[in-house]
């Protein structure tokens, strides 16, 4: 992918080290690069900042144990991609809507690619605010929010190997239950994942309901939903509304309290279609042929606090409908909310009283064409 920025500025090296509790093993990241150069420098270098675990309270000096060994410090730095924050927050059915690219820990491999959709792939939230995501190399990393204002993001070392976990095979797209059970899928096969242990059955899944109990997959206008439990077992989902033989089904969202968003085009043009547990059609978003309310490509549909939020990839925007009505709400370009200049936007994941957002963008040095992964925080949307 080429960005559209008429100039680039050199890089800059903007990496963060705090203290956690956290042990990992460490490596120098060069800045866009990969983890490389000298361990253990006596001087952090220029940009970097070491905060040192404070020393345990105790009430008699004399008798304090000796000190512990200094605990790992783990190392977050922003991608190299050039950010321009909104001057402003963007407005969205009348609320503020802002964006904070994480910085994340490069104890794991930098995420880029020279493909712009395959740098970082759709992510998920944990019940307990963990954030889980596919890599540019289709593994799952495991992320957890580090307290305060900034957003940081540190690998959790007790998830598969500091914090990467690596299946079988290359993975799509993910999806977590109300009680933790994380679940992740290719093309042909379903990955059930408690703890770091990944058991995989031949089960071709698009996606999961919010319940973790019911899986869907289609096949032009026809849906069959899938019982987990029961090792697949395949129904028929009668979908209502969809008669038309031109029509194709090219993303299936389960909502909570049993709605699934479809999105269908039907000879070049897309909308969503909002289906009831029993297959009818309640609504019928987009389906313009220009305008704020023309869909171009629909990479994820979520509720959201302006009602039913659509991400749409190749019009690079978030657009918003009421959810009991069906009327236009408005929309948001996301490359002005991340303050990047031609982004791909992947997915939108809900967490409670925040949201997260995965996209690529190309690097901000001249001649980068690669593209790189980026984590933003979303408020605003939830």
């Amino acid at each position: 992918m080429t960005s559209t920025s008429a100039a680039r500025r050199p890089t800059l090296c903007s990496s963060i080290v705090t203290g956690a509790g956290l042990a990992l093993a460490l490596s120098t990241a060069s800045c866009g690069g990969p983890a490389g150069g000298a361990e253990g420098a006596a001087t952090p270098p220029p940009g970097e900042k070491t905060v040192d675990p404070a020393p345990a309270a105790t009430t008699d000096a004399k008798a304090a144990p000796p000190p512990a060994p200094a605990e790992a410090k783990v190392k977050l730095a922003l991608p190299p991609v050039e950010i321009e924050a909104a001057e402003e927050p963007l407005k969205l059915g009348g609320k503020d809507v802002t964006a904070e690219l994480c910085a994340l820990d490069t104890s794991a491999p930098e995420m880029k690619a020279t493909s712009f959709a395959s740098a970082i792939r759709p992510l998920t939230v944990l019940p307990d605010g963990a954030l889980i995501v596919i890599d540019h190399e289709g593994k799952l990393r495991k992320y957890v929010a580090r307290k305060g204002d900034k957003c940081e993001l540190a690998l959790d070392t007790s998830f598969g190997q500091n914090g990467v976990l690596t299946v079988t095979d290359e993975l799509t797209s993910l999806a977590a239950a109300p009680n933790g059970r994380l679940f992740a899928w290719s093309w042909s096969k379903l990955h059930r994942i408690d703890g770091n242990k990944a058991e995989a059955s031949q089960c071709s899944v698009k996606a999961i309901d919010p319940g973790g109990t019911i899986g869907f997959s289609s096949f032009g206008t026809e849906i069959t939903k899938l019982k987990l439990d029961a090792e697949c077992a395949e129904e028929k989902w009668p979908v209502k509304g969809l008669t038309d033989k031109d029509a194709s089904i090219s993303l299936i969202s389960p909502l909570p309290g049993g709605d699934v968003a479809l999105s269908v085009s039907k000879k070049g043009s897309y909308f969503v279609g909002l289906h009831g547990p029993d297959g009818k059609q309640k609504l019928k978003l987009g389906g313009a042929k220009d305008g704020d309310e023309q869909i171009c490509n629909v990479n994820d549909v979520e509720p959201c606090a302006q009602g039913l939020c659509v991400l749409d990839g190749n019009c690079r925007s978030i657009r918003a409908w009421d959810a009991k009505k069906g009327t236009f709400v408005g929309a948001i370009k996301v490359g002005d909310l991340l303050g990047v200049s031609y982004p791909w936007p992947v997915d939108i994941a809900m967490g409670k009283g925040v949201a997260y957002m995965t996209a690529t963008h190309a690097g901000k040095d001249e001649g980068d064409e690669r593209s790189y992964g980026m984590i933003f925080r979303i408020k605003g949307l939830n």
